[in-house]
């Protein structure tokens, strides 16, 4: 999956993001660093009409912002099963309660869908090995159970972790859809060459069968 792998990878990048003490240095990985909730995921999220709650906790919000980044935001309201009126993406339970009500709530970890804790926290899953799940968070530390640590981090759990709620699955189908288009592209795109490969061949050894009493064929 193409463009789930551009998350994952857009989520790495923001590891080691620092909150800030005000709307200052939003962009700056680690300027103005604090404890006030100051980020620049709810100011995007703000920008795109739907409530970033800026100076609240943040690990929704950070969540919903990489969705968006990759998707576009209509495309991420529907993976977080919402529209613009009922976006409550803000929110770890209420993220929760909207995946159950469509069924997409799972004990077991799929990569790229939410991890939800009991303590009122949210994070991605990034990988699961070893009877671990590993998993990007905002708004966490180092510390275990940390829901308000200020920073971007990854972290790991045990698979059985009682402090973990659920996982609420993300259905990416649309990304294999894409990669199939584009596949059936290329796949077009050969079955030309090789028709223009024969047509030169034709020619090429008609000319060649009248000048010189052979015929020869492209690539022999």
């Amino acid at each position: 999956m193409a463009r789930l792998k551009e998350l994952l990878k857009l989520a790495e990048q923001q590891i080691g993001y620092q909150e800030k003490a005000s709307a200052a240095m939003l962009d700056d990985p680690h300027g103005n660093a604090g404890y006030n909730n100051y980020t620049k995921y709810a100011r995007d999220v703000n920008n795109w009409g739907l409530d970033g709650c800026q100076g609240q906790p943040w690990c929704a919000t950070y969540q919903f912002w990489l969705e968006a980044r990759i998707f576009g935001v209509e495309t991420a309201l529907k993976h977080f099963c919402m529209s613009r009126n009922s976006y409550r993406a803000y929110n770890c339970f209420e993220i929760y309660d909207a995946f159950e009500r469509k069924g997409k709530i799972s004990r077991s970890p799929g990569i790229g869908s939410l991890i939800v804790f009991r303590h009122s926290h949210i994070g991605r899953v990034i990988d699961v090995r070893n009877g671990y799940v590993y998993t990007n968070e905002g708004n966490t530390s180092a510390l275990y159970g940390d829901s308000n640590g200020g920073t971007v981090k990854t972290k790991k759990y045990q698979i059985g972790d009682s402090s973990i709620k659920g996982y609420c699955l993300i259905d990416y189908k649309e990304d294999n859809t894409t990669i199939s288009e584009d596949q059936a592209d290329t796949k077009q795109e050969n079955l030309r060459v090789k028709e223009y490969q024969e047509w030169l061949n034709y020619w090429y050894g008609t000319l060649l069968k009248k000048h010189c009493g052979s015929i020869l064929t492209l690539g022999q």
